[in-house]
């Protein structure tokens, strides 16, 4: 092995190990210095709440509205063109997010929504039990 080869192949190492550590990083740790403590709160609140089970999500199409409700902790959380309204049943807070946090947090909701309508589908199709003409012979 030449010493250019190995020189070589330490920079595709130092280079791969930069990037496994910046991708492999969980989402917490990603946050912009830059943010105001509101926004990491926001951020994180909203986090939490989407990893709920028990957790209801909606989402308005035409006014693009996405509403996260959890009646059991009594949390109300309105997302709304880069702005955030938390409410619970004593305060409402009304918080302006940059562009990089309101980014993340629609990519978490949908991705949430994502796998809850999957799972619905799965267990939609799983109770098949009829073809066509056995539905048609019953209407």
């Amino acid at each position: 092995m030449t010493l250019y080869q190995f020189v070589k192949r330490k920079i595709k190492r130092v280079f791969l190990r930069y990037y496994l550590w910046i991708h492999r990083r969980p989402l917490d740790q990603k946050i912009d210095p830059t943010m105001n403590r509101y926004q990491q709160t926001c951020f994180h609140i909203s986090r939490k709440l989407l990893k709920q089970s028990d957790t209801e999500l909606i989402f308005a199409p035409v006014s693009e509205k996405k509403i996260i409700i959890n009646d059991r902790l009594g949390i109300y959380l309105t997302l709304q063109h880069q702005q955030a309204f938390v409410t619970n049943h004593v305060y409402h807070y009304s918080i302006i997010m940059d562009a990089r946090v309101w980014q993340r947090v629609n990519f978490l909701f949908n991705n949430e929504i994502e796998l809850r309508r999957k799972s619905y589908e799965t267990v939609i199709h799983s109770q098949i039990n009829c073809s066509l003409t056995d539905i048609l012979k019953k209407i």
